[in-house]
C-alpha cells in the first residue's frame, strides 16, 4: 500500500540508523465497563445455543369443601385432567455468526522495529484488535436493540409530565424568569424520580398490565436493572433534585447509563438520513477519505450517526428521542447468548504473511412477553 508521506529519524548514537521502533503507543478500542451487553450476557459453548423461556398463568383456584366431587354423597374422588391453557414457550438461540480479520506482514515490517519484544507487541496489538472490534460490535448491538425498543402493553409506556400541585401541566409560559426555571427542575426531578420509585415498587406487586401476555406476574427487585439516558440522568442529579439539597443515589436500583443517543424510534421503511439518524446495523454508508488520501468503505456501527442523504433499509435506522429517560426491565427476561470465540491464524508463506481470524455467534436480542420492559419518556412544557 502506497503511502503519502512519512518521516525519517536519525539515532543520536548510529547515525546510519532510522527509525528503530523500540516501543508501540496506539489507541485501544475500548467500551465503558460495565456494559449492558455484559449484563445481559449468558455464555454459551459449542455444543449448546438454546435458552427455552417459557411461562404460564396463574390459572385458578377453587374451594375444596364446595367441590361436588367431596361431598359425602358423591361417591370415590374422580381423577381429572387440569392443563394449564394459559401457556407460552419461546427459543432464544445463537442464529448469527460474525467474523473478523486482519494481516501481518512477516517479511518487510520486521526491518522498522530495534527489538523483539517491539516487533511481537506491535503484531500483538494487530490481533487484539479483533477482540474489540467483537466488543464494539456487541455493546452497539445490544444497546441499540434495548434503546428503541417499546412493549405493546400500554401500562408499559410512561410519559411523565412536570405539573402544578393541582394537576395542571406546566407549559413555557411559566417559566419566565431564573426563579421559575428553578423551580421548574426542582420540579421535574422530584417527578421524574417519583416515577421511576413508584413504577419499581408496582412491579414488586402482583399486576397483569406490565407483560404484553396480560400473565399475573411480581417481579424480583434483584432481576430489575433500569437503563438511564446519561444526559438526562445528570440533568437529574446535578441540576434538578440538587435544589433541593438532596444526597445520595435517587435511583431505586441498579442503573446502567447510556448515551442519550442510543434511545429512539426505529423507521419501519426505508428511507434517507436526515442529521442525526444512527444505523441499527453494522452496514457501508458511502465513502470516506482515509488518513492517506485514500478514498475507502465508510463502515458504520450499530449506533453510530449515518450520513446526511445516505439510504436505509426498512428497520435499518432509527432517530434519537431526546425525550427518551430510560427503560426498566428484568435481566432474566433479556437473555443475549453468545458462543465461546474461535480464531486462529493462517500463513501464507508466498506474501511472507499471516491472515488472523476471530469468529463468534451470538442471539437475536428477544424480549420475553411475561416479562416487563417498561419505557420512560419526558413531555417537555409546551406553548400554551
Amino acid at each position: 500500500m502506497a503511502q503519502t508521506g512519512y518521516r525519517l529519524w536519525s539515532n543520536e548514537v548510529h547515525e546510519a540508523l532510522s527509525n528503530m521502533i523500540i516501543d508501540i503507543i496506539t489507541y485501544y478500542f475500548d467500551t465503558a465497563d460495565p456494559t449492558l451487553a455484559n449484563k445481559l450476557r449468558r455464555g454459551g459453548h459449542r455444543l449448546s445455543d438454546t435458552v427455552l423461556i417459557r411461562a404460564s398463568d396463574l390459572g385458578n383456584t377453587k374451594d375444596f369443601l364446595a367441590d361436588v366431587r367431596f361431598q359425602p354423597d358423591a361417591g370415590a374422588v374422580r381423577i381429572g385432567l387440569y392443563e394449564n391453557k394459559e401457556q407460552f414457550e419461546e427459543f432464544v438461540r445463537i442464529d448469527k455468526f460474525r467474523w473478523a480479520a486482519c494481516t501481518v506482514d512477516n517479511i518487510l515490517t520486521p526491518r522498522a522495529f530495534d527489538t523483539e519484544d517491539a516487533l511481537v507487541q506491535f503484531a500483538g496489538q494487530l490481533a487484539g484488535e479483533l477482540t474489540q472490534r467483537k466488543r464494539v460490535f456487541e455493546n452497539g448491538y445490544v444497546n441499540t436493540q434495548i434503546g428503541t425498543h417499546r412493549s405493546t402493553a400500554a401500562a408499559a409506556n410512561r410519559s411523565i409530565t412536570v405539573t402544578l400541585p393541582n394537576g395542571t401541566p406546566i407549559t413555557a409560559d411559566m417559566i419566565a424568569t431564573l426563579a421559575d426555571l428553578e423551580a421548574y427542575n426542582r420540579l421535574k426531578g422530584q417527578t421524574v424520580s417519583k416515577a421511576f420509585k413508584d413504577e419499581f415498587t408496582e412491579l414488586q406487586d402482583n399486576r397483569r398490565d406490565k407483560n404484553e401476555l396480560g400473565y399475573l406476574r411480581a417481579y424480583r427487585d434483584t432481576d430489575l436493572i433500569l437503563v438511564v439516558n446519561a444526559q438526562a440522568k445528570s440533568q437529574i442529579t446535578d441540576v434538578d433534585l440538587p435544589t433541593v439539597f438532596h444526597k445520595g443515589e435517587v435511583f431505586p436500583m441498579e442503573t446502567i447509563d447510556l448515551d442519550q443517543h442510543y434511545f429512539g424510534d426505529i423507521y419501519a421503511a426505508a428511507g434517507t438520513a436526515i442529521a442525526g439518524d444512527c444505523t441499527m446495523v453494522e452496514k457501508q454508508y458511502g465513502t470516506k477519505t482515509n488518513p492517506r488520501g485514500e478514498t475507502v468503505p465508510n463502515i458504520l456501527y450499530p449506533g453510530e450517526a449515518i450520513p446526511v442523504g445516505q439510504p436505509y433499509l426498512a428497520g435499518e435506522a432509527y432517530k434519537p428521542n431526546p425525550n427518551a429517560l430510560a427503560k426498566m426491565f428484568t435481566i432474566s427476561g433479556t437473555p443475549f447468548l453468545t458462543t465461546v470465540e474461535s480464531g486462529g491464524a493462517e500463513l501464507n508463506p508466498g506474501l511472507g504473511t499471516t491472515n488472523h481470524y476471530l469468529i463468534w455467534g451470538y442471539s437475536t436480542i428477544k424480549f420475553a412477553r411475561y416479562m416487563p420492559f417498561i419505557s420512560f419518556d419526558f413531555a417537555p412544557p409546551v406553548a400554551p
